[in-house]
């Protein structure tokens, strides 16, 4: 998977669907930007990208207040265009 951003700001959104119950949060981490904020299965956080974040991974990982879950996590790689 790819995350293709551009330098400055970027928003980055994270969704995950299914489950039963849904998830309780989403969380995005992108090496020193990290959020836990989210709004149920749906997470937004701005990220400054730089040139130096040019091929970083950016992951979003899924958590469940009864730990029912297997924590699942999905990486990105940033390229710049």
């Amino acid at each position: 998977n790819q995350l293709e951003v551009v330098e400055g700001i970027n928003r980055i959104r994270c969704r995950v669907d299914g489950g039963y119950p849904q998830v309780s949060s989403v969380s995005v981490d992108c090496g020193d930007m990290e959020r836990n904020i989210s709004v149920g299965n749906v997470v937004f956080v701005d990220v400054n990208m730089t040139r130096e974040k040019n091929g970083s991974d950016c992951s979003c990982t899924a958590t469940h207040n009864s730990s029912c879950y297997i924590n699942n996590k999905t990486v990105v790689k940033v390229i710049l265009f």
